[in-house]
């Protein structure tokens, strides 16, 4: 699982129990790690959120619907949780995913 990845998951109980797309936002350099931070995505409803990057579905990326990434909602997934490979977020898609990170996190 690389950085950029767009993978299906089960995050968690409750909200997160069902399977769905998730994009790995850990560094690859802790890819030795037995679990990987990842940013829920959410099919889009509406407008727009600012820090929300909307990914519009392609081949690249396997994407079935208009997402948001949900820098907002950033869980730890441990490897078995993980279910199928769905593509990667092109290198514009991951710079507005990793902006909205340096906000979210107060690091800009």
């Amino acid at each position: 699982m690389k950085r950029g990845e767009i993978w299906s998951a089960a995050t968690g109980s409750g909200y997160g129990s069902k399977p769905r797309p998730v994009v790995v936002v850990q560094s690859d350099a802790f890819g030795d790690t037995p679990h990987r931070l990842v940013a829920l995505c959410q099919t889009a409803t509406g407008e727009a959120r600012d820090l929300r990057p909307r990914i519009l579905p392609d081949a690249q990326n396997g994407l079935e619907a208009i997402s948001d990434v949900a820098v907002d909602i950033l869980v730890t997934v441990d490897h078995q949780q993980f279910g199928r490979a769905i593509g990667r977020l092109s290198e514009a898609d991951m710079q507005r995913v990793d902006q909205s990170l340096l906000l979210i996190l107060g690091f800009a």
